[in-house]
């Protein structure tokens, strides 16, 4: 499970607090209490079950995302689940890579090197469709992409979740959380 722990500091300010990758939800669990993660989006397949009862478990505003393969508006269900184009998520993830102080991530180490690579391990391409003709962007895979996916979890959750003052003075403020498998 690839975790990533983040705070909203302005209208579109990120700040990445934490990354990281756990074997089971009940280290998923811990780090949730650590943090004090008050918003969290999780990737719901393919541990569906896993995925409700850890939503279950946890306080807070606990999403499920399931990707769409076709545009249209992100929803929320009444059960919790975001549904959102994929192509969508994956161009905000980009604009908040690429526009200069948008996105603030920890000091470089091992984990933040393996981010970052995660994260540039996607490519925007144009396909056409053979019978319509129709030509749409879509996002494909270059390698291992699980940060970049929990980074689109944690802003669909960012754009949720209310403005947290970055200062020393609130040390027990609510953060958000993402994971993906």
């Amino acid at each position: 499970l690839h975790v990533v722990i983040g705070k909203r500091v302005s209208d579109e300010r990120l700040k990445i607090i934490s990354m990281s990758r756990v074997a089971t939800f009940d280290d998923l669990h811990d780090i949730f209490k650590r943090f004090n993660v008050g918003y969290a989006c999780l990737d719901m397949l393919p541990e569906t079950r896993k995925c409700r009862d850890f939503q279950d478990a946890e306080p807070g505003k606990i999403y499920l995302c399931q990707y769409l393969d076709n545009p249209g508006q992100t929803h929320f269900t009444n059960e919790n689940v975001v549904k959102i184009y994929r192509t969508d998520i994956c161009d905000a993830t980009h604009h908040l890579v690429t526009t200069k102080g948008l996105l603030e991530i920890p000091r470089s180490c091992k984990e933040v090197d393996e981010y970052a690579e995660e994260m540039t391990n996607i490519a925007r391409v144009l396909e056409e469709d053979k019978e319509s003709g129709t030509k749409c962007y879509r996002y494909r895979r270059l390698g291992p992409d699980h940060y970049r996916h929990a980074t689109n979890y944690l802003k669909i959750v960012f754009d949720q979740m209310p403005i947290v003052a970055d200062s020393g003075a609130n040390k027990r403020s609510r953060h958000a959380g993402s994971f993906a498998v």
